[in-house]
């Protein structure tokens, strides 16, 4: 494996994890809002 072909892969799998960061960082304020929205069902507020 060349170098060019070694750095390109690093690039990627960096973009890939920082995309993955956003969607699971998402993800959690996805469920932190449902979360809320049920415990004011529940207690009325």
């Amino acid at each position: 494996m060349n170098l060019q072909t070694h750095y390109d892969m690093e690039v990627a799998l960096e973009a890939l994890e920082d995309r993955l960061d956003k969607e699971v960082r998402r993800g959690i304020e996805h469920v932190a809002k449902v979360g809320s929205g049920f415990d004011s069902l529940i207690t009325g507020r």
